[in-house]
């Protein structure tokens, strides 16, 4: 891998491609730009961030080459604290804990309506709602026509849980779209003693209701 000069087309950096890095080992900056470079006074930290955050190893090769000039202004050391290479480098934080955590299998139930698809599928649907076993994390997916087959698929998948698992469904947790706050709906939920829980579009604040 190679890298040129813009104007001069000149190279100055070249180096191997090792995976998915292009470690640099020579350096040849065109002499225009070395004077453009010793009209400015500035310091490693500086240049770290001038030259996209190298490591110490390379700022050192650069300063003995002569090529950044001003010796004298740089340590010997070349210590400097990037909070940008840190936080580029630091591991992914664990994603927060939010709400509560089911400790049986539908005790819990999570359910979200998908669409309208641009492209009808090939039996003219556009929707899918899933039903998300909290405990499990087994997904039961069902396609709709309409948003307004959200009430009847849930009743069907209510009798599933029912009949094949001999159990019954204590919380239902979705977000608060019109699908599921019908009358009949809710209506639904209170006959089957289902407590109802929404999650806020625009926050992870968790709400509930009898229904």
């Amino acid at each position: 891998m190679s890298c040129a000069d813009h104007v001069s087309g000149q190279v100055v950096a070249t180096g191997p491609k090792v995976g998915r890095l292009f470690p640099l080992q020579s350096f040849s900056i065109p002499r225009s730009v070395s004077l453009g470079c010793s009209s400015i006074t500035s310091t490693s930290h500086l240049w770290h961030k001038k030259l996209r955050h190298p490591n110490s190893v390379i700022l050192k090769h650069l300063v003995k080459s002569g090529n950044l000039n001003n010796r004298h202004e740089f340590s010997s050391h070349l210590a400097f604290d990037c909070a940008s290479c840190k936080l580029g480098k630091s591991k992914s934080l664990s994603f927060p804990m939010q709400g509560s955590r089911a400790s049986a299998c539908f005790e819990i139930i999570r359910t979200d309506v998908w669409g309208m698809s641009p492209v009808l599928s090939h039996a003219q649907y556009r929707y899918f709602v899933t039903f998300i076993d909290d405990y499990s994390r087994f997904t039961w997916v069902y396609f709709l026509h309409s948003k307004a087959d959200v009430f009847s698929i849930f009743q069907t998948f209510v009798a599933l849980v029912e009949t094949q698992f001999f159990t019954k469904i204590k919380i239902l947790r979705s977000d608060s779209r019109g699908e599921y706050m019908s009358r009949d709906f809710q209506s639904f939920l209170q006959q089957k003693g289902i407590l109802s829980t929404f999650m806020s579009l625009h926050s992870s604040t968790e709400w509930s209701r009898q229904a």
